[in-house]
This record gives structure tokens, C-alpha cells and sequence, in this order.
């Protein structure tokens, strides 16, 4: 019998050391990965000038004679006339570079899917409420978490395009509210609380991960640490690593020049220059999924080791 458990002992030590070895190399693969796909783009994501468009106009229509007045001059529909250049403008929260038929189509489905999202979310919540017990407690009401702030993006997709167009443009002029950077509080406000609810989603996932990676790798300490009182204190570290880290990353945007109308022909507003998309968004975004990938695949990893374990025990 001794000699059994002695023999188990050691299997499960080379077990671990091959499963240690195994997520290394995994973790090298994937910043190897990431770095070759990352590689190219840093010339352009390190560059600290910002593309103006201050000499550049989209389609615009120019007298020959600034003399001859306006009457020499139509603008289309999605233009305006600028009185003191003679010159037609796209009109910001008009001008589209599609069709009238594709605009229409790409405004049903963003309103469409912000509906169903919205409606799926709050089916999801209201379920939960209902078996309260089951599902708010630690890990799983980190799942609620997400939820409720996926309903604030959702809300955000179903009211923008019914707010008037003023609400997005600083600006009649499409090219100022882009390349001169400059945004409505609305604009601020719809690009702060996006990224800021799309950032916790991502980090209450990766606590999510990590929970589930703990309990499978090490089920009796999870064991111990769930039945007794401290499990509210890692409940209380994935709930102000939430709240504070998405902050952080939103006041440095705001503190580097906040958020501007970024595509012509949506309703949302975005970072200023890519440097600022690629620190603050990209890259935190990259570095919680990579994280997490490895979590799931480190635990799927060990629940199949420890199948295998069980099912040599049992033929043993």
C-alpha cells in the first residue's frame, strides 16, 4: 500500500511538472503569436501625429469665382453650403459614405441587435432574480455583473440613433467634429461609459476564469476557501478591480484629449489618436483575452488529466 501511494505521489508530481510545462509553452506560442501580428502595425500605432483634415474635404464642390455668389452653386443632400468659402461640406450625422439603401439596412441591424441584446440581457437578469440564491453568489454573479453592464451598451444602441443629430455633432461641419477634435458632452459621455463597460466585462470574465481555473487545479483549498467567510474578499477584489482599472484607462483617454465622432456613418464616438486606441483599448483588451485563453485551457487541461488519473485508478 505504501508503495502504491508513494507511486501515485510521484506520478502526480511529474503530472503537474508536464502540466506546468505544457501552459509555458502555450503562453510562449501566443506572445509569440501576438508579436508577429503586432509587429507590422507599431510603425503606424507609434507614430504621434494625428491625420488632419483641415485642407481636405470629401466631394466638395467649389466655385470658380467666389464673386458670382452662392447661386452658382448646389450642394447635394448630404452637403451644406459654408457661406464664406463657397464651398460644399459633408454635414455631420448626414453625410454617409453608402448607399441610402445600405445606410438604412446598417441602422435596422444596429438597432436590431442593440434590441435583442438588450432584451436578452434583461431576460438573463430577471431569470437570475428569480433563483437569487443559486446565482448571486461568488463565482457566478460575476455573470450578472457582465450582464448589467452589457445592458448599458445596449441601452446606449438603442437610444442613440433616435436622439437628434446635434447630440453627436459639435459641429454642421463632419470634417471639424473628426480631424479637430472636437465633441459634444453627450459624445464624451457615450465614449467614456462604452469603454468603461466594455473594459469591466472583460476584467469580471478573467476573474471569472481565473475562479473557475483555481477550483479545478486546486479543488480542496477552493473547497475550504468557498465554505468559509473569505470568499467574500476575493468578491470584493474582482469588484473594485472592475470598477477602478476601466476608470484608470478611461480618465487617461480623457486626460489625453477624451473622445471624438469617430465614423461618419455610425453614432459613436471613439479615442483620439491611434496611439491612445492602441494603449488604453487594444492592448489591455489583448493582454485580459490571452490571459484568460490560457485559464480555460490550463483547466480544461487538468480536468482531462485528472479523467485520465481516475480512469487508470479504477482499471488499476
Amino acid at each position: 500500500m505504501q508503495a502504491f501511494m508513494t507511486s501515485l505521489m510521484e506520478n502526480g508530481r511529474k503530472l503537474l511538472a508536464w502540466r506546468w510545462i505544457s501552459v509555458s509553452v502555450l503562453v510562449a506560442i501566443l506572445l509569440t503569436v501576438m508579436v508577429v501580428l503586432l509587429l507590422p502595425l507599431l510603425p503606424y500605432i507609434l507614430r504621434d501625429s494625428v491625420t488632419e483634415y483641415g485642407n481636405y474635404s470629401i466631394d466638395t464642390i467649389t466655385s470658380n469665382e467666389h464673386t458670382e455668389g452662392k447661386d452658382n452653386i448646389t450642394c447635394s443632400d448630404m452637403f451644406y453650403l459654408n457661406l464664406k468659402t463657397l464651398t460644399c461640406l459633408p454635414q455631420c450625422g448626414v453625410w454617409t459614405p453608402f448607399s441610402s439603401t445600405t445606410t438604412i439596412t446598417l441602422g435596422v441591424l444596429y438597432v436590431a441587435t442593440a434590441i435583442i441584446g438588450l432584451v436578452a440581457g434583461v431576460g438573463v437578469l430577471v431569470l437570475a432574480c428569480l433563483n437569487w440564491k443559486k446565482y448571486f453568489t461568488y463565482p457566478t454573479v460575476l455573470m450578472i455583473y457582465q450582464i448589467i453592464y452589457g445592458i448599458f451598451i445596449m441601452l446606449l444602441g438603442v437610444c442613440q440613433p433616435l436622439l437628434p443629430k446635434d447630440m453627436l455633432c459639435s459641429s454642421p461641419n463632419l470634417l471639424q467634429n473628426i480631424a479637430h477634435r472636437k465633441a459634444t458632452i453627450f459624445c464624451q459621455l457615450n465614449g467614456a461609459i462604452t469603454m468603461y463597460s466594455f473594459l469591466a466585462i472583460l476584467i469580471l470574465w478573467l476573474f471569472h476564469c481565473a475562479t473557475i481555473f483555481w477550483g479545478v487545479t486546486w479543488p480542496y483549498h477552493y473547497s475550504v476557501e468557498k465554505t468559509s467567510e473569505r470568499i467574500k474578499y476575493y468578491h470584493i477584489v474582482a469588484v473594485v478591480s472592475s470598477i477602478i482599472l476601466p476608470l484608470v484607462f478611461v480618465v487617461t483617454v480623457q486626460l489625453s484629449g477624451g473622445f471624438v465622432l469617430s465614423l461618419p456613418s455610425s453614432p459613436l464616438c471613439g479615442l483620439i489618436t491611434p496611439k491612445i486606441f492602441f494603449y488604453t483599448l487594444i492592448l489591455p483588451v489583448d493582454l485580459t483575452l490571452i490571459i484568460g485563453v490560457l485559464l480555460l485551457v490550463s483547466t480544461l487541461w487538468n480536468m482531462a488529466n485528472v479523467v485520465s488519473s481516475c480512469t487508470v485508478l479504477t482499471v488499476s
